[in-house]
């Protein structure tokens, strides 16, 4: 004898979803989008985890959302052009922070990036033919007026780790 399977149940977001769509005839994209951002706005994001994972292609709205709390709860999260954390969505009161057991990949992609900057503006400084010492000079200073501090060592270590690796990948 075959035991029948019960019907799986549904999560609270579901069944404000399927109750939102009919009261408001909504579609069942718009419902769910609706939902997602009522549950950020609370400062939870189980709704736009489980609809996400189960297909759910959020809106353009729920992705600045979820943007705008990724703003607010990463400081090192660079705001668009004009957008600073004091004009953030003042219906989402809530940052998300991504979280993780070790600092790891994660906190050395910046880094990562930063020295492939450096390096690349070194690279074109000597190109256009400054010297070695002058390019790292001119790439500390450009560094520090343009992006943050720095300290003029960590430029060349920076030119010479990226130099190194590339030397190592070269065929040739």
């Amino acid at each position: 004898m075959k035991i029948p399977t019960p019907p799986r149940e549904m999560t609270p977001w579901e069944i404000e979803a399927a109750d939102l769509a009919k009261e408001q005839n909504l579609t069942n994209s718009e419902a769910v989008d609706a939902v997602i951002l009522d549950w950020l706005a609370l400062g939870n994001t189980k709704p736009f985890c489980g609809f996400v994972l189960k297909g759910h292609q959020p809106n353009g709205i729920v992705l600045v959302a979820i943007a705008y709390m990724m703003m607010k709860g990463d400081p090192d999260c660079i705001p668009s052009e004009g957008l600073t954390r004091t004009t953030l969505w003042s219906g989402l009161p809530f940052g998300l922070e991504p979280k993780g057991k070790s600092k790891g990949p994660r906190s050395k992609a910046w880094i990562k990036t930063r020295n492939r900057m450096i390096a690349r503006e070194v690279r074109k400084q000597m190109d256009a033919g400054v010297a070695y010492d002058g390019a790292i000079a001119t790439v500390f200073e450009w560094f520090n007026k343009n992006v943050g501090r720095i300290v003029y060592q960590t430029i060349r270590d920076a030119y010479d780790n990226e130099a190194r690796l590339a030397a190592q990948n070269d065929p040739n």
